[in-house]
């Protein structure tokens, strides 16, 4: 889920980069190691916070790709007794309500900043300032 939901992060702080990491003496029940994804970089709680909400909008377009599989074996009235049709309805409506609440947060993320002691600050008055960048990267000439 979190490689369909890091593209959906527009424009993080730094980069949201990770990594596989296979478990010590962890085997699945086919005797493949069990692999974890783990990030190089240590994440704010906002942007956890995004990717997470991300993760449920892919995790609930698995779960309509899979009802919408359901509904092609069956007739419409029958998908209509089954109440798959009502489920279905349901997930479209939290999965567009979770990809407004990551909308909603992302553009929290943007306009605020925490200073040095944990308070949030705006970001309203570096519209119109270029500031300092680190890195040597072809977008620090344009900054």
């Amino acid at each position: 889920m979190v490689v369909s939901a890091l593209p959906k992060f527009e424009f993080p702080r730094q980069e949201l980069k990770y990594v596989a990491v296979e478990l010590d003496d962890m085997e699945d029940e086919d005797g493949n190691p069990i692999i974890e994804y783990e990030f190089q970089t240590e994440l704010t709680d906002e942007e956890k916070n995004i990717v997470a909400t991300y993760m449920i909008v892919e995790w609930i377009g698995q779960q309509l790709a899979s009802v919408e599989n359901t509904r092609m074996k069956y007739s419409g009235s029958d998908f209509k007794f089954t109440s798959q049709a009502n489920h279905m309805q349901k997930l479209l409506q939290m999965k567009k309500d979770y990809e407004r609440e990551g909308f909603h947060l992302q553009r929290l993320y943007k306009r605020r900043l925490k200073d040095e002691n944990g308070i949030y600050r705006s970001t309203f008055g570096n519209i119109m300032s270029v500031q300092p960048r680190g890195g040597t990267g072809e977008w620090n000439k344009w900054l």
